[in-house]
């Protein structure tokens, strides 16, 4: 029985994560051994014999090729650079300082899950040929991951990185998942790539995040992610679907240049500030719905030729505070249903080829485009009469009436009938100008009336040989119901004059109401 118990007292009390326990020998007077005992005070007698004996038993370790440090607390050194390790287990291990696995090659999938490393990490140029496991792992020191091949998945989910994180031109084979990740400070991604999907779920980035350059060949979301620093993902490529969805960019963002061979999804997300995607190619939709901008944004394309180019652009229901603007844009169908726009709406410079709605949608600015903006004449008419209501709204009438008179051209340019058209052309539009431009009305009026009077002076229509005497009568018989002492000869003069009669009419009527309507609003 003594000797059972004395069996038990030197037997280290670290229990592994699948229950067992750790069999290796305590330090005299200690429960733990020498890899999971915690150090003690640098200033201490014993810190230098334990960090002495902790470096030795992990140096014997790596030579008998047994890779499980797991719940192991171990002192700066470079145990592991340029090492091959074999199914390495790092779990809950403790890094005192600096923790080098340079161009290390990880055989078989290596796990540091729930790790801290108090000093720098540096994996750089290392390989992981099967999954690497980083959840939960704290690095309270600068993590380096440049040129790191990750040949299978790779999970970092709930992971926090106090002072900085770098994956420049890391390439990431299989999934990659950041999910709940926390960067404090600058996080670098400039140049990876990512093989399979990945997801930066939830995570929040404190400090700039930078994407620039980096090539997403599988799905990628960034769902319900903040971005309490600058975001930039310049010149990045999205192959299939890129998801934003409720993501919260609290600085500046920046996707110049970027391309999304997918759809894009940035559904109720928040910039709170400057937004931008100048030269941005979007091959599938780009869903913006519900989406809140607090300051100006863009979609400039500053090279002429080649335009920023859209598929479906949706901002239904948006919320946009601030200016935005389509610069040398070409769009195959935009819609703003029920957007609320407290700015201005520029489209002057951009084209669009397909349907334009703007259903229900509120402009408080103005409306910019040009008629070449819009190639359908159905889109043409939805813009200018939401220009219009827009106008209405503001008290500027006098605008009104011009998107009104647009509106109504662009309606005219649908209808099917040749004929129809030609009619309307002729007397709604250039006659009566759709009753919104008195002066242009009276002006055509005045012409027919003059026009008329030639007729008279060929025919000879009127006993008097002086011109002003057929000016006199065209007026007189176009405006008022007699001749005053002047008759036209009988025959076709007769009838020239009752056609001048019933058109000078019709057109003094609708000249009236114009003037009227035009004055009282």
């Amino acid at each position: 029985m003594e000797s059972a118990s004395s069996l038990f007292l030197v037997m280290c009390k670290y229990k592994f994560s699948d229950g067992n326990d750790c069999d290796e020998e305590p330090l005299e007077g200690a429960d733990f051994c020498i890899l999971h005992i915690d150090f003690p005070d640098k200033s201490s007698p014993e810190y230098a014999m334990i960090n002495e004996l902790k470096i030795k038993k992990i140096n014997d370790k790596i030579t008998k090729s047994d890779f499980n440090f797991e719940g192991a607390k171990i002192p700066e050194s470079d145990f592991f650079k340029d090492k091959l390790l074999l199914r390495p287990i790092f779990n809950r291990a403790t890094f005192e300082g600096d923790a080098s696995f340079v161009e290390v090659n990880f055989k078989g999938g290596a796990s540091f899950e729930g790790a801290n490393f108090k000093g720098d990490a540096s994996f750089e140029g290392a390989n992981f040929d099967r999954f690497a496991g980083f959840n939960r792992v704290t690095f309270y020191g600068y993590a380096r991951f440049n040129e790191t091949t990750f040949d299978r998945d790779t999970w970092i989910k709930g992971a926090i990185f106090t002072k900085g994180a770098s994956f420049v031109e890391a390439n990431f084979k299989g999934g990659a998942s950041f999910e709940g990740a926390t960067f404090d400070r600058f996080a670098g991604f400039n140049g990876a790539t990512f093989d399979g999907n990945s997801k930066f779920n939830r995570a929040t980035f404190d400090g700039n995040a930078s994407f620039n350059g980096v090539f997403f060949h599988g799905n990628v979301r960034f769902n319900e992610t903040t971005f309490d620093g600058d975001a930039s993902f310049n010149g990045v490529t999205f192959n299939r679907f890129g998801g934003f969805n409720g993501a919260t960019f609290d600085g500046n963002s920046r996707f110049n240049r970027a391309t999304f061979h997918g759809d894009a999804n940035f559904e109720g997300v928040t910039f709170d500030g400057d937004a931008r995607f100048n030269k941005t190619t979007f091959d599938g939709d780009a869903g913006f719905n519900g989406a809140t901008f607090k300051k100006d944004v863009s979609f400039t394309a500053a090279d002429r030729t080649k335009p920023t180019r859209f598929n479906n652009a949706i901002f239904n229901n948006a919320n946009i505070q601030r200016k935005i603007c389509f610069d040398n844009c070409k769009i195959k169908n935009i819609s703003f249903s029920g957007t609320d726009i407290s700015n201005d709406l520029d489209l002057s410079k951009s084209t669009i080829t397909g349907d334009a709605t703007f259903k229900k949608s509120k402009i408080t600015g103005s409306f910019i485009f040009s008629p070449n903006t819009f190639e359908k004449y159905s889109s043409q008419e939805e813009a200018f009469r939401r220009a219009k209501r827009a106008c209405e709204e503001a008290g500027n009438k006098q605008r009104a009436d011009e998107y009104y008179f647009k509106e109504m051209v662009a309606k005219r340019k649908q209808k099917k009938n040749a004929v129809i058209r030609s009619l309307d052309w002729i007397f709604l539009e250039k006659f009566f100008c759709y009753g919104v431009k008195p002066l242009n009305t009276f002006i055509i009026w005045m012409a027919v009336i003059g026009i008329f009077a030639g007729f008279f002076w060929m025919l000879q229509a009127l006993p008097s040989p002086n011109p002003s005497g057929y000016i006199y009568f065209s007026i007189v018989n176009a405006m008022t119901p007699g001749y005053g002492g002047m008759y036209p000869n009988s025959g076709i003069p007769e009838i020239i004059a009752s056609i001048e009669a019933l058109l000078g009419t019709f057109m003094w009527a609708s000249f009236i109401s114009i003037f009227v309507r035009r004055f009282t609003r």
